[in-house]
């Protein structure tokens, strides 16, 4: 055998092994991976604001869902569709990790916290439809709101 033909036949041998061992759908890789959203009803009034250093704990449901289900692909369309605009980060109402590299947060009036720094606004119409979604989503987890 020539060094050809040697390097054809380990070359294929290590792309047979990594196919088999290291595929990229197998579970808790980014194919399958999910988003957890801490979500309290955007209507909800609370004597304690609620910040993004607390939402986790005051949220009323909490929900693990697939990076690919409708709902987060939604959710990922607003938030990068959403313009400049105020936060209000002591009227927080949802937070999302696992849609980019840092959790984002939604006010209770649409305004975004895409990441540190970079704050935005939704607009009145997919404000609204976001508010549909999270809440059939949480109903469908089984959150009593």
């Amino acid at each position: 055998m020539n060094r050809r033909d040697c390097i054809r036949y380990a070359s294929a041998a290590v792309f047979a092994i990594a196919c088999t061992s290291a595929a990229p759908w197998k579970e808790g890789t980014m194919a399958d991976a999910e988003v957890t959203l801490f979500y309290l009803p955007f209507n909800y009034e609370t004597y304690v604001p609620v910040t993004i250093e607390s939402i986790e704990k005051e949220a009323l449901c909490t929900m693990r869902v697939s990076s690919s289900a409708e709902e987060v692909l939604v959710l990922r369309r607003f938030l990068t569709e959403a313009s400049k605009g105020q936060f209000d980060g002591k009227l927080v109402r949802l937070k999302a990790v696992g849609l980019s590299a840092s959790p984002s947060f939604v006010d209770r009036d649409g305004g975004v916290l895409k990441q540190p720094g970079e704050e935005a606004r939704l607009s009145t119409d997919s404000f609204s439809e976001l508010k549909a979604v999270l809440d059939g989503l949480a109903k469908s987890h089984g959150c009593q709101l």
